[in-house]
């Protein structure tokens, strides 16, 4: 279990952190039936230094996917890829589900081997290329070694875990190698419109090569999981977000520490729709901005109080504990304060809401056991 100066010192790592994306991350979402489709862009930062412009995700407007095939010679036009990741990335610009788990996108292969494969034996040849494994689904095809531990990857599946609000619902994710998860998870929720956050214990994760197309949200996340190479988590889901957790046991949904001395006020600020971008806010209302790595909770109060229309005060003692990148939309200021709270696998500390702010701080004896 991580303690409290544990996450402190995350912040230290992450604020020396400097990153270049392989590619830029693209993420288009629609539910099943639907004609529209709206795509999310995230540009490849230039530096990722605290002076540095903010990254920025920006939406576009819906547009129909083209339905026709693609150009003979448009392998041909590019350079041919010498390793595996360039491979899957070619492959996927061109409408092929293709998952690698991270730690193989290095790994050569001849550079005609693209040429030469065959179209419905893509996943196959590509592993018998680097003498991997391949599973595959009705979503995408999975690459990954066939030794202990990752050979246990192939075992992991959110078939029928989520809130039935996602049951329909269907988006396309295509992200570089060593993309942070959070990342990721923030490009889903932009594009879907419901939040998907990770605790600091898998947030920063990286991801491996990555191309799905029209596929289950379930399938995505699911292969993000495996991409990432995280064999331990827990799950928890509602109509409004998406929890991944580090614990086999997610932390309780519900971390306020006052509720039995609300006014009708204070619930209805609780139950008030927002949006919430952090640990910064956007720098449009139309434009996501997102650093790479975290900051501390006291930076990120003080965008949360501009967001959610409330001073939120922070605790001293904590105000150096991280909060990850995380889109959380159309959420309840409760659901956004719980899931703050929930990204520190460390328990043991709420919010308050007093007349006229909300308060982050520890829970002491007074507050019952969480």
């Amino acid at each position: 279990m991580l303690t409290l100066p544990d996450m402190a010192r995350r912040i230290a790592r992450a604020s020396k952190t400097i990153a270049l994306l392989a590619v830029c991350l693209t993420v288009a979402c629609a539910t099943a039936g639907g004609d529209d489709e709206t795509t999310t862009d995230l540009k490849p930062a230039q530096n990722f230094k605290k002076e540095a412009p903010q990254q920025e995700v920006q939406k576009e407007k819906p547009r129909k996917e083209s339905k026709k095939a693609p150009k003979k010679d448009a392998r041909k036009s590019a350079a041919p890829p010498e390793t595996l990741g360039a491979a899957v990335r070619m492959l996927g610009e061109e409408g092929t589900n293709l998952v690698l788990m991270k730690g193989l996108e290095e790994q050569k292969i001849d550079r005609k081997l693209v040429e030469k494969l065959d179209r419905d034996e893509v996943a196959k040849n590509l592993a018998e290329a680097v003498n991997a494994e391949v599973q595959s689904s009705e979503s995408y095809a999975f690459l990954y070694p066939g030794q202990p531990p990752y050979d246990a990857l192939a075992g992991i599946s959110l078939a029928g875990r989520l809130d039935p609000a996602y049951r329909d619902v269907r988006c396309t994710l295509a992200i570089g190698t060593g993309t942070k998860l959070f990342s990721a998870l923030a490009l889903l929720s932009q594009g879907l419109d419901k939040a998907f956050v990770a605790d600091n214990a898998l947030a920063e994760t990286p991801c491996g090569e990555f191309a799905i197309k029209d596929a289950p949200v379930e399938s995505v996340i699911e292969a993000l999981l495996k991409s990432s190479r995280i064999l331990g988590f827990g799950l928890d889901s509602t109509d409004e977000f998406v929890f991944i957790s580090g614990a086999a046991t997610p932390p309780p949904r519900n971390a306020l520490l006052n509720s039995d001395k609300l006014n009708d006020a204070q619930r209805a600020l609780l139950e008030k729709r927002v949006t919430v971008h952090l640990p910064i806010d956007p720098r449009k209302p139309s434009r996501i901005a997102m650093e790479v790595g975290a900051e501390g909770l006291d930076t990120a109060a003080e965008a949360l109080s501009r967001q959610l229309g409330v001073q939120v005060a922070v605790d001293p003692s904590i105000k150096n504990l991280p909060v990850n990148p995380v889109v959380m939309p159309n959420v309840r200021v409760g659901t956004a304060l719980d899931l703050i709270i929930r990204q520190w696998p460390v328990r043991g500390f709420g919010y308050e809401v007093k007349s006229d702010s909300i308060l982050i701080r520890r829970r002491t004896p007074n507050d019952g056991a969480q």
